[in-house]
């Protein structure tokens, strides 16, 4: 008897949900959120905490994303704070980019360091 309710409960909510991944999966705005962060917002969104947060976080992810989708061990012997320090300072002297393209322009440059080393 509990089987049959609990099977019919996530039936229930499985079907309940449909509407809602099928609209998150055809949205663009959900896909295009980081594509057009500019620079300029990526400093604004910094001068607060919650923002700063939110970036650190964001730019770990994304690097973590291109060192596995690369299998480059780009990430090792950097931080966080450090390569947020280099995209911020990228963006303050280009504010027009667009903070993907900043992003991956940091990674190229870990690959090229770490590759460079003896």
């Amino acid at each position: 008897m509990r089987r049959r309710i609990f099977r019919s409960g996530s039936a229930l909510v499985g079907v309940w949900l449909i509407p809602f991944v099928a609209a998150a999966l055809t949205s663009t705005e959900s896909i295009l959120v980081f594509n057009t962060l500019s620079c300029g917002e990526w400093i604004q969104r910094a001068g607060y905490p919650t923002g700063k947060m939110t970036n650190e976080y964001w730019l770990a992810g994304f690097m973590s994303g291109q060192a596995v989708a690369s299998k480059t061990n780009a990430l090792k012997d950097t931080d966080i704070p450090s390569m947020t320090l280099w995209l911020d300072k990228h963006c303050k002297n280009d504010p027009l980019s667009n903070s993907v393209v900043a992003s991956k322009l940091l990674f190229l440059e870990l690959t090229k360091r770490k590759t460079a080393k003896p």
